[in-house]
């Protein structure tokens, strides 16, 4: 669960790994999205930015492969768990049914690939 490649991974790591940053972006869409539904005034803006900021640094500090604060992978597995599912209930709740299923599948589909690409 290292998130890094190595020289003799198979080329499906690669695109797996490719899949998991385009999640990771839209994990942080779906922060900004929730706070734009959930504050529709101005400063909306502020605690959607705020927000991706926030995820995005823990995201750095804790779960990217050159954290800074290195985790067991059990404990960045559910991190991570709780950080997607959470977005993906925001989503839920704000009437945007599709994008939030269909973000919480690939973040699963997408991890079980690494798990499995990875060993």
């Amino acid at each position: 669960m290292s998130g890094a490649l190595r020289p003799d991974a198979p080329p499906g790591l690669a695109i797996a790994l490719a899949v998991r940053f385009v999640i990771e972006l839209a994990l942080l869409v779906g922060v900004a999205v929730i706070a734009m539904r959930l504050f529709p005034q101005w400063w909306g803006w502020l605690i959607a930015i705020g927000g991706v900021v926030v995820v995005a640094t823990f995201w750095g500090v804790f779960l990217s492969p050159k954290a800074a604060v290195p985790l067991p992978a059990v404990a960045k597995l559910v991190i991570e768990a709780v950080l997607f599912v959470g977005v993906g209930t925001g989503l839920f709740l704000l009437d945007l049914a599709i994008p939030a299923v269909v973000g919480v599948a690939a973040w699963i589909i997408d991890r079980i690939a690494i798990a499995l690409l990875e060993d």
